[in-house]
């Protein structure tokens, strides 16, 4: 009986590995353009492919496997792998295009005031002072039509400034309150909380309270990283359902 038992194992373990390795096989585009360099994510192996010059793409499968394709200029698009989708020879995944919206700039140029300390700039000024606000004053204790060194310490602070690069302090930014809806909308496929994260539509907006809620909330959605935010929802979706049982 022994014998039997082990020999029952070792058939097994040769079927086991004589099973052939399935693999997805297809090819990536935008509108009609086959797309390069797209990240292919198997969220439940964590493998990661890119695809090639032409778009084309294989990896390792499995049926029932959470597949996430894109990058940072294409929305993200998740799949959940069946049967036909590995059977098909001409499996075509489209993706689309991120609108980006540009931060205005401002530049400004500043250029360093030119102060010469010279005689005759200072005689210049003297001056000027004469025509301004003519000195009468003539004794020991004042200089009689002297420089205005009062307007030349205006010029050299200005040089100081300038050099420096000293400028009032900006108030402290005050950034905007982030609006989890719009961001899913924006970036996530219409049925990914009910097809993928298997919510129901009545408790989306408990779900995207009991999110706000986490300390890492801010943080995660500001990071500008789609896949970052994927694994804080599906992580949170599952704490989620086990309070909501």
């Amino acid at each position: 009986m022994r014998k039997l038992y082990i020999l029952l194992f070792a058939f097994s373990f040769i079927t086991l590995i004589a099973q052939p390795k399935l693999s997805l096989k297809g090819t990536v585009y935008f509108e009609n353009f086959a797309l390069q360099k797209i990240e292919i994510i198997n969220l439940d192996t964590e493998k990661i492919v890119l695809s090639d010059a032409d778009g084309h793409f294989e990896m390792e499968i499995n049926i029932g496997n959470k597949v996430v394709i894109g990058n940072s200029a294409y929305n993200y698009q998740t799949l959940i792998i069946k049967k036909e989708d590995i059977e098909n020879k001409e499996f075509k995944v489209f993706l689309t295009k991120k609108i980006e919206q540009l931060d205005e700039v401002e530049i400004t140029n500043i250029k360093m005031p030119k102060i010469k300390f010279d005689q005759a700039s200072i005689d210049g000024l003297r001056l000027k002072k004469e025509n301004t606000f003519p000195n009468t004053i003539n004794n020991q204790n004042q200089i009689p039509n002297g420089a205005d060194f009062m307007a030349l310490g205006r010029e050299i602070g200005k040089l100081f400034k300038a050099i420096f690069n000293i400028q009032p302090k900006k108030p402290k930014e005050i950034l905007p309150e982030i609006d989890i809806k719009s961001y899913v909308a924006k970036n996530f496929e219409p049925n990914y909380l009910t097809e993928i994260l298997h919510l129901k539509l009545e408790q989306v907006n408990l779900f995207f309270e009991f999110c706000k809620s986490d300390a890492n909330f801010e943080s995660t959605f500001r990071s500008d990283n789609v896949l970052l935010v994927m694994d804080f929802l599906n992580k949170k979706s599952t704490a989620f359902k086990q309070i909501s049982k």
